[in-house]
């Protein structure tokens, strides 16, 4: 896991990400067999204006903090009640 950045377009939740939050990075591959929860995620650079292929959009930077020794499926982190205010983040995988 490396740092990357997650293109979106603007929303409360992608412009409310503060430098130094901490989350669940979701890995959306192709095919459900691929789709965990593989570690988390520090965000490095607050929500900026794409550039490139994020033009039409945004992006949040994001540096792996940790990986997982096991792969979580997402249900099995929704089904907690501990769990409740983690947030979770995704990068979408171009196809």
């Amino acid at each position: 896991m490396n740092s990357a950045s997650a293109t979106a377009r603007p929303s409360t939740a992608s412009v409310a990400l503060r430098r130094g939050d901490r989350y669940l990075f979701y890995h959306s591959g192709t095919g459900a067999a691929s789709r965990h929860i593989v570690g988390v995620v520090e965000v490095a650079r607050e929500w900026y204006e794409g550039e490139g292929e994020a033009a039409s959009g945004g992006a949040v930077d994001v540096r792996a903090v940790g990986e997982f020794r096991l792969l979580v499926v997402l249900v099995e982190i929704k089904i907690g009640d501990g769990v409740r205010t983690i947030g979770v983040f995704w990068r979408k995988v171009a196809r």
